[in-house]
């Protein structure tokens, strides 16, 4: 339903959605409708979970979901993050 529902939320919302949700399954698909949207605000919150996040396994899932965007922001963090 999410999925569904995805398409034609604000990133705004999504990004509340997630920041508010308190369950890692309700996290994890917020996280890919985001990787499927194509506005910059998408990437935007998934390079900010993968830089900030606190969950290992949902920090792996937006670094995935950022190496499938083609989004030269998404290179550069990746770079970064096998820098540290």
């Amino acid at each position: 339903i999410l999925a569904r529902l995805g398409r034609d939320l604000p990133i705004v919302n999504l990004s509340r959605l997630y920041d508010t949700g308190s369950s890692r399954t309700l996290r994890q698909q917020v996280m890919q409708v985001l990787g499927a949207r194509t506005e910059p605000e998408a990437t935007d919150k998934l390079i900010e979970i993968a830089r900030t996040g606190t969950d290992p396994q949902l920090r792996q899932s937006a670094i995935s979901a950022l190496s499938r965007k083609k989004d030269p922001r998404t290179m550069q963090l990746l770079l970064e993050l096998i820098d540290r």
